[in-house]
């Protein structure tokens, strides 16, 4: 979901119905994790989408657990029920989230039921707990794990991008007031540099597993002592420890390892009670060996590079209460496998000593979301009716003639009936052979974006549509016939999204829309003249937001770089371009004007400073309108009048970055 979207509300009773086309929807998954003891799997993708048979962060260390949370790219974090699929809670936070690790600190409390902990994060997501800092070289975290000492709090490590590992201790949270900042405690300068991923585990206090992107390392967390080192040509990805002196890793190449580990180099008290004070290597080996793998996925020469795999180690307890390793393996192609690592690692051990051969495993389950498509009996109907291969890049609902408008990637748009389409997707037997539909054909290239007017305001003609392509051009349309009215083409970019502006703006803007392009410009296209009444074109960067003070005639553009540009809209001026923390409160200020309808009025400037920018830009129109004294008031808020009438019996959302045949969201 990008971050111009508004998350659909979803509450118990309604039921949200999800329409996809004859294609497989493109599934990269991009992250994996398990919940209810590794019953329900639901993966994270990055078109957005969350698919329960793997999940993304547990909510609980607890078995029992059934909600989970997930982080999107644009700081937006949900709080899911696993059991409903429904988001209880969510909220946008002004970090982007790269790791999600569940802790259940022990307080001085009383004992709590399991759910304690859930609540615990619903209120997590309203209010910040705690915030891990760092004074000592602040800087992003590469990855991070928690470990439990039993005799002692536990303890946060995490690892920089440029190498320095830091310890929190997480003592006393109950006694901290929320939002407090906690700083480290010891900060060290590893030699390891490129850390992907760090392992601890209560098997071995004195063993932290640390892999890099060309090697994987064993080192004592005491004292940073690299015990271990074995150089990789394949970069490795993730790992667990899965035993005393064994370790697990994942690979870029879709292999996992079950590595053997020379006792000598181990330390610490664990290895001594199960060793003896001079531990003695396996085969006299004094280097880690390969005792047994997965076999990976296969490739093609056709395979792109940024192909990636990421991995998920779990420890799950069987029926007889024993504990056993699983790993969970996923790809950008949608495919899933699982494997249940092996409990007798002595057997195995002792069979590569004797054959020098590693024991090759297939996953225990394979599914691949492509292959459950493919399943479905009957398959999804296509519901436009067209049998070519064009995929839908934007769609919109016209609610009061009952149409729906799919723009492609050719450049055509296709114009239908809303509830022939739905019984089409929906019914068993719609009795519908052929859906009756239009082609439009007015782009030379993928239609990007919508914008019916009259949904946003009823001063814009019931019967006009809006379409923008990544042909540079906006193409007005006329719903009723079908008619191409007029196309504008100028600006130098795709065109990304369109917007209307507010209702108090001067009468020459309410006939316009916003249009805003790939090359950094917006531009106020207006619809009863056919032209272009504003270029703002000197943005360099992309513009994010848009905001107004029509009072004053002005649009204010927000780009990446957090700058702020004001355009003056009656004389094409740039008024000013505004940095630094001020451009918060500048974007903040024009909520002020939202509903103000009298250039008087106390936020719009005064008729002194109105003449002043009119003199100084020689702008007779605006002279004139002081002069007249506002003679024209009731003029305009007859326009601005809003009718009351009954809102459509259903609503029809794309779901965006999803680049398939169809995907409709229902709302009923």
């Amino acid at each position: 979901m990008t971050s111009s979207q508004t998350p659909m509300a979803i509450s118990s009773g309604l039921v949200v119905q999800l329409s996809y086309g004859q294609e497989t929807p493109r599934n990269q998954i991009s992250h994996v994790s398990c919940l209810l003891n590794g019953r329900i799997i639901v993966t994270g993708t990055t078109e957005g989408q969350v698919i329960h048979y793997s999940c993304i962060s547990p909510c609980s260390l607890s078995s029992t657990s059934t909600k989970y949370l997930t982080c999107s790219q644009d700081g937006h974090i949900c709080l899911w029920d696993s059991q409903d699929g429904r988001v209880v809670e969510s909220v946008r936070g002004n970090y982007v989230h790269r790791m999600i690790i569940p802790h259940s600190s022990s307080t001085s409390t009383p004992p709590q039921p399991s759910d304690n902990f859930l609540f615990v994060l619903v209120t997590m997501l309203k209010l910040l707990w705690w915030m891990l800092s760092s004074r000592v070289e602040p800087d992003w975290i590469n990855t991070m794990t928690i470990v439990h000492p039993s005799d002692k709090h536990d303890v946060v490590i995490g690892v920089s991008v440029s190498g320095m590992i830091k310890l929190w201790s997480l003592n006393d949270l109950d006694k901290r007031d929320p939002g407090h900042v906690i700083y480290e405690d010891e900060s060290k300068t590893m030699t390891s540099q490129n850390v992907q991923f760090i392992a601890c585990s209560h098997l071995n206090t004195r063993m932290m597993l640390v892999i890099c992107t060309n090697s994987w390392q064993i080192v004592d967390p005491s004292n940073l002592k690299q015990l271990i080192i074995s150089e990789c040509a394949i970069e490795g990805i993730q790992g667990c420890i899965i035993d005393i002196d064994r370790v697990a890793i994942g690979f870029a190449d879709s292999t996992i390892v079950l590595f053997q580990l020379p006792r000598s180099k181990l330390v610490g008290k664990q290895i001594r009670e199960r060793f003896g004070d001079s531990p003695t290597n396996i085969g006299n080996i004094d280097q880690p060996f390969v005792f047994a793998l997965v076999k990976g996925i296969s490739t093609s020469p056709t395979t792109p590079l940024w192909s990636t795999v990421q991995f998920h180690f779990d420890t799950r307890t069987s029926s007889d209460g024993r504990r056993r390793r699983v790993a969970y393996r996923v790809d950008q192609h949608g495919s899933l496998s699982v494997w249940h690592i092996p409990k007798n690692y002595d057997l195995l051990v002792n069979e590569f000593i004797r054959s020098r051969k590693p024991v090759v495993y297939e996953p225990t389950i394979r599914q691949s979301f492509a292959e459950v498509w493919n399943r479905l009996n009957p398959s999804p109907p296509n519901i436009s009716g067209t049998d070519d291969d064009h995929f839908i890049t934007a769609t919109v609902y016209v609610g009061n003639q009952n149409k729906l408008f799919f723009g492609r990637e050719d450049g055509s748009i296709l114009m239908m009936n809303a509830c022939h389409a739905i019984m089409n997707q929906l019914l068993d037997n719609p009795n519908i052979e052929n859906i009756n539909h239009r082609v439009l054909c007015g782009h030379s290239a993928a239609v990007n974006c919508f914008l019916y007017p009259y949904e946003d305001s009823p001063r814009y003609d019931s019967q006009i549509l809006l379409s923008g392509g990544a042909d540079f051009a906006v193409v007005v349309w006329n719903i009723t016939t079908g008619l191409k009215l007029h196309r504008f083409c100028c600006q130098g970019g795709p065109v990304l999204r369109m917007l209307v502006p507010p209702p108090n703006c001067n009468p020459r803007v309410l006939h316009t829309i916003c249009a805003i392009a790939g090359d950094n410009s917006a531009s106020l296209l207006s619809l009863k003249e056919n032209k272009c009444v504003l270029l703002a074109s000197r943005q360099q960067f992309p513009i994010i937001d848009v905001k107004w003070r029509p009072l004053d005639d002005f649009m204010l553009l927000r780009c990446e770089d957090d700058s702020v540009y004001v355009w003056e809209i009656e004389t094409c001026n740039l008024d000013r371009i505004v940095t630094g923390l001020i451009t918060e409160d500048v974007m903040e200020a024009c909520k002020e004007q939202i509903g103000l309808m009298d250039a008087e009025d106390e936020a719009g400037a005064s008729q002194a400073v109105q003449m002043f920018r009119a003199l100084k830009n020689k702008n007779v129109a605006v002279i004139k309108k002081i002069a007249a004294h506002g003679d024209d008031k009731n003029t305009n808020a007859d326009m601005f009048s809003t009718s009351t009438g009954l809102l459509p019996p259903m609503d029809v959302v794309q779901l965006k970055n999803v680049l398939i045949k169809l995907i409709l969201c229902y709302s009923m």
